[in-house]
């Protein structure tokens, strides 16, 4: 695998590269979800140069954005989950790029890497192919040489590795909604009296 730097004023040039991508349509009430994943990487990217939080670039897109067809709701939800979770999710990116340490994947192949980790992590129903496409499409149009296989690869291992993940912390989470709704209803549970299919009182011993 490999995973080119690339030079800064390639980097920079990465927001008018989406923004000319991005064509205009009024009047469009569903957005795009691939548009979404650009802008993503536009907000993760300019974050992680800059070392603002991600709610300004967050915002500023948006405004930038909001004439467009790109699915503002998922671009704000796939933005901000993966920027908070973004030292999980490297975590997860080291393992997978196999000795590749995070200070040698440019910076646009670990944006583009953060937020597919995060799809595979949060985005359960959503088909693992679908993900790693999206991924690869975004490392071939914004990514430097090697980038699509970079990508392609560590987002392979990245799947098997997350979804099972993704599923244990669901349920986790079923396990304490469970266990929440007990504490709340503070009731003692109701037998019933064999053969009559009758609640019995336990109360009367």
């Amino acid at each position: 695998m490999n995973s080119n730097q690339q030079d800064p004023e390639s980097e920079v040039s990465l927001s008018a590269m989406i923004t000319a991508a991005t064509p205009r349509r009024e009047g469009v009430s569903r957005g795009s979800r691939h548009k979404a994943r650009e802008l993503t990487l536009q907000a993760l990217y300019q974050s992680e140069i800059s070392g603002d939080g991600i709610s300004r670039a967050i915002e500023q897109l948006c405004e930038e954005n909001g004439t467009g067809y790109a699915d503002l709701a998922y671009f704000q939800h796939l933005a901000s989950g993966a920027w908070q979770r973004r030292e999980e999710l490297d975590g997860w990116i080291a393992k997978a790029a196999a000795n590749w340490s995070l200070q040698r994947i440019s910076t646009i192949d670990l944006s583009i890497l953060r937020q597919g980790a995060y799809e595979l992590l949060a985005e359960r129903d959503l088909p693992i192919r679908i993900i790693i496409n999206e991924a690869i499409e975004l490392s071939k149009r914004y990514g430097g040489d090697g980038s699509r296989a970079f990508v392609n690869g560590v987002m392979d291992r990245l799947a098997g590795m997350l979804r099972k993940a993704g599923e244990e912390e669901a349920q986790h989470e079923e396990s304490d909604g469970d266990g929440a709704l007990q504490e709340m209803s503070g009731a003692e549970p109701v037998e019933t009296e064999p053969g009559t299919g009758m609640d019995r009182d336990t109360s009367r011993g």
